[in-house]
């Protein structure tokens, strides 16, 4: 075998590995790149979009506004449960609990976070501060931490009139006269939380199911 042949098989062996040539050797045509494969959007037989994330969980809901408004309709949540921590008979405790296992969530206060104060006045936001949890058994907690961490100040709810999106919170503004954007006044509030609340905003979630 001589070394014309020799080179020839191991030029051949070296491309069957994918192990780039010697310089001066032919230069191999790149391969075009491939694409993920994405999974098509199907519908179910109700004509409902899948959930987006395969561990959420749909609920059939009552949402009561801060004007008393009620918005009743499906909400998708995005994990299993929820796990909050509680203060009973002086002992601190973490509880996890299930949507399922969950009545209602009612919001009672909100914390006013000051923004940049400009020349109309001081901004704040409003976001939940203390919520009441109340279990389908009965039992009642409060959670004196909000509702961000379960991912409940942006609502989307859906019902026969198509996809709506409600909040937990808002921003408002206080005049230098001492008066409100909003027209709420802080008559039995306290400079760093509130119990009323914008007209527009979600009071409480009732789950019907």
């Amino acid at each position: 075998m001589n070394c014309r042949t020799i080179y020839s098989i191991l030029f051949t062996f070296l491309l069957f590995l994918g192990v780039p040539p010697e310089a001066g050797s032919e230069p191999i045509s790149p391969k075009e790149p491939s694409l993920p494969n994405f999974i098509s959007e199907s519908r179910d037989a109700r004509g409902d979009k899948p959930s987006p994330n395969p561990s959420s969980i749909r609920k059939n809901v009552a949402v009561t506004l801060c004007d008393g408004r009620e918005v009743k309709g499906f909400l998708d949540f995005k994990n299993e449960g929820l796990t909050f921590a509680h203060v009973k008979d002086g002992i601190s405790y973490k509880k996890k609990i299930s949507w399922n296992e969950l009545y209602s969530i009612r919001i009672e206060s909100w914390e006013m976070k000051p923004k940049k104060e400009d020349k109309k006045g001081q901004p704040y936001d409003l976001i939940p501060a203390r919520v009441r949890l109340q279990m389908k058994s009965g039992e009642k907690y409060i959670k004196e931490t909000g509702v961000a961490d379960f991912q409940f100040l942006n609502l989307t709810i859906e019902n026969a009139n198509g996809q709506a999106q409600l909040f937990t919170y808002w921003v408002d503004l206080r005049y230098p006269n001492g008066s409100w954007f909003s027209g709420l006044s802080l008559t039995g509030n306290s400079e760093s939380q509130r119990e009323d609340c914008l007209k527009d905003v979600v009071r409480s979630v009732v789950m019907e199911d």
